[in-house]
């Protein structure tokens, strides 16, 4: 079985050439265990794994791609795909609040 620090290391040295998923991880005060979260599309939403909390759904869009976290925060930027146009959505995950950038 694979441990969530391995888990953890493997998705952040595939980086960038992940279509669709954005990595976010803090290191713990002791420096053990990361913390981490990983934001990935399915179904045109965006869902959220996290290293405390499993997964969840983020953003219910159906139109979503290309999640990214922003740096040390709770908001998340990700793309919706409007067919013959595309914006860009920044998305708080702790109130569920979106705006179009």
């Amino acid at each position: 079985m694979i441990g969530r620090r391995d888990l953890l290391k493997s998705v952040a040295g595939l980086g960038a050439s992940l279509a669709g998923i954005g990595y976010a991880s803090r290191a713990t005060a002791q420096g053990d265990e990361p913390e981490g979260r990983i934001a990935f599309v399915k179904d045109g939403d965006v869902w959220v794994w996290s290293s405390e909390d499993g997964t969840s759904v983020i953003v219910e869009d159906g139109q979503a791609m290309d999640p990214t976290w922003e740096p040390d925060s709770d908001y998340l930027l990700y793309v919706r795909d409007g067919g013959s146009y595309s914006n860009l959505i920044m998305a708080n995950t702790r109130t569920g609040r979106t705006r179009r950038l």
